[in-house]
C-alpha cells in the first residue's frame, strides 16, 4: 500500500509528488472527492499555509481527516473538507461521529466543561471489548465504560476536538506544564526548519528541561542561539527550549512519522 499511495510534501519546491497514484486519476487531481489524512497533529502555521495555498487547491479542496486508535478504529471523530476550509478548524481532528461519544476528563474521572483541557475519552460501539489475554491493561484503559486514549485535548463550544499531545509527552519544567506541540508550532515557523520534535530531559534545576531536535531544509541553516531567540519571541521563556539539537535527519517510522521517544533517546 505504501508504494501505491504515498504522498510527500516537497518543502521549498512547493509542489507534491505521488508514487504511482496520480496516473490512475483520469482527470488528474481535479476529479478527487475525498483525500483522508491521519496519524499526526497538524502544524497550524505551516499546515494552514499548505492546506489553504497548496494542499486544499491541489487536492481539489478534498482534504479531510479522522481520528481513532487501535482500541477505537479510525472514525471516532472526523472533519470534512468544507469544515477544514474554516481557519478556526485547521488544528482540529473534527467532531464525534454517530458511533462515538467524545468527552474530556480530568485525572479524577470528572467530565470537564467545553474549552477545558484534559484527557480525551471515548465511549460507544467502536470501542474494543478488551486487550487479548491482558485484563490488567484492559482495566487501566477502560474505566466505567470510558476508553482513556492517553491524548490531551479540548472540545470547543461548537463540538470540535483539538488534540494537544500525548499525556506522557507533557514536559513539567519548573512546576509548569509545557505541551511539546506548542513549542513545535513555534519552531515550525522558523524559515530554516523543515521539521522538529520537542521532548523533556531530566534536569537538576528544572526537573525537566525543554529540548528540541530540528532538521533543516536543504541549503538552509540556523544556529542554536538563533533558534532559541526566535522561539522566545513567540512563547513564554519557560516554554522555550534550553537546548536545540541540530541534525541532518530526525528518527522516523517506516511511514515517515518523526519518533519522539527515539529522538529523546538519541539526543538526551
Amino acid at each position: 500500500l505504501r508504494d501505491k499511495f504515498t504522498c510527500q510534501y516537497c518543502g521549498d519546491k512547493k509542489d507534491l509528488t505521488f508514487d504511482h497514484l496520480l496516473p490512475k486519476s483520469k482527470g488528474g487531481i481535479t476529479d478527487w472527492e475525498n483525500v483522508v489524512t491521519a496519524c499526526s497533529t497538524c502544524n497550524v502555521k505551516k499546515g494552514g499555509k499548505l492546506f489553504e495555498v497548496s494542499g486544499m487547491k491541489l487536492f481539489n479542496n478534498a482534504l479531510e481527516t479522522c481520528y481513532g486508535q487501535t482500541e477505537a478504529p479510525q472514525i471516532a471523530m472526523c472533519i470534512r473538507s468544507e469544515e477544514w476550509l474554516n481557519e478556526k478548524n485547521l488544528a482540529s481532528t473534527g467532531r464525534a461521529t454517530a458511533l462515538t461519544r467524545v468527552e474530556v476528563m480530568d485525572p479524577k474521572g470528572k467530565i470537564l466543561p467545553r474549552d477545558s483541557t484534559g484527557e480525551i475519552v471515548l465511549q460507544g460501539g467502536l470501542i474494543m471489548k478488551e486487550y487479548f489475554k491482558n485484563p490488567e491493561a484492559t482495566k487501566a484503559a477502560i474505566i466505567d465504560d470510558w476508553l482513556h486514549t492517553g491524548d490531551l485535548g479540548l472540545i470547543d463550544s461548537r463540538g470540535y476536538v483539538f488534540i494537544k499531545d500525548r499525556i506522557r509527552d507533557v514536559i513539567i519544567t519548573g512546576g509548569f506544564n509545557v505541551y511539546p506541540s506548542d513549542v513545535e508550532a513555534a519552531l515550525g515557523e522558523h524559515p530554516a526548519i523543515k521539521e522538529c520534535v520537542v521532548f523533556g530531559v531530566d534536569d537538576d534545576k528544572w526537573g525537566e528541561a525543554v529540548h528540541a531536535a530540528v532538521e533543516f531544509h536543504d541549503t538552509m541553516y540556523a544556529s542554536e542561539q538563533n533558534i532559541i531567540k526566535f522561539v522566545k519571541a513567540k512563547l513564554d521563556a519557560v516554554k522555550s527550549p534550553k537546548r536545540i539539537h541540530l541534525t541532518k535527519t530526525l528518527p522516523r517510522s517506516p511511514v515517515g512519522k518523526v519518533l519522539r521517544r527515539e529522538a529523546k533517546k538519541n539526543f538526551s
